[in-house]
């Protein structure tokens, strides 16, 4: 979804923000031994989450130990690798016009 609709790829997404809200409460009977009964309770939950797209220069500058640097520098690499050329996309275009 991320590559379709911002031309992400997943590897580049960081998590931004997480909201966790208390969710409805489905009841019902829980049957027990010697023909007792109680009540039973499955809690859900919200969950939503806020992604933006990595920008590796600013990390790799506010980066505070050598090792963190290098694992986004390869990261960042790696991504590179990962997301299709421009030209590509140029060229797949022109023929799809012709």
């Amino acid at each position: 979804m991320a590559r379709d609709r911002y031309g992400a790829v997943p590897d580049e997404l960081l998590v931004k923000e997480v909201m966790i809200t208390k969710g409805f409460i489905r009841r019902g009977v829980r049957i027990m031994g010697r023909g007792r009964a109680g009540r039973s309770a499955q809690r859900t939950a919200h969950v939503r989450m806020k992604i933006e797209v990595a920008d590796f220069d600013k990390l790799i500058a506010d980066a505070t130990t050598k090792r963190q640097k290098e694992r986004l520098m390869e990261r960042r690499e790696l991504i590179a690798t990962m997301k299709p050329s421009k030209s590509s996309t140029e060229v797949i275009d022109v023929v799809a016009k012709k």
